[in-house]
């Protein structure tokens, strides 16, 4: 008798607990947002007068340029972030879209200038209309 209670304790012990993570992980819908982040490894990041020009490597293996302006790293709760770390997997940078829209890019980046990732943009790339665009277009393919 002592064991049939001692199983039936236990049997009700572990189906309230499997019952709590449904319980736990309700979340109402008015407050809930979906975050989702995409890691790119940069391969040079090129600085300007009005901001970076960050050349990444995509999920295919190709090359192509991403243009962020400063007013994005200079503002509180900016669209941008800059993080220098010597981090064996910098520079690279992490782009965060909120439901489906850009929210805000991190770039985690060597905190010297003298790294071969480092480069300086010619005056005939560094042009005001490249770093004018309210959102960052991220080429995946």
């Amino acid at each position: 008798m002592v064991n049939l209670r001692k199983a039936l304790g236990v049997a009700v012990f572990f189906l309230i607990l499997a019952t709590f993570p449904l319980t736990s992980q309700e979340v109402p819908e008015e407050n809930s947002s979906v975050y989702y982040v995409k890691s790119l490894v940069i391969n040079q990041i090129a600085i300007g007068d009005y901001g970076y020009r960050v050349t990444y490597l995509n999920g295919r293996g190709r090359l192509h340029n991403a243009y962020l302006p400063h007013e994005w790293f200079s503002a509180a709760a900016g669209q941008g972030e800059q993080i220098e770390t010597w981090s064996k997997s910098a520079p690279y940078m992490e782009v965060y879209y909120e439901n489906g829209a850009f929210s805000h890019v991190r770039i985690f980046v060597i905190p010297t200038y003298d790294h071969i990732s480092w480069t300086v943009l010619r005056d005939d790339e560094d042009t005001e209309q490249n770093f004018t665009a309210d959102t960052l277009e991220i080429n995946y393919n």
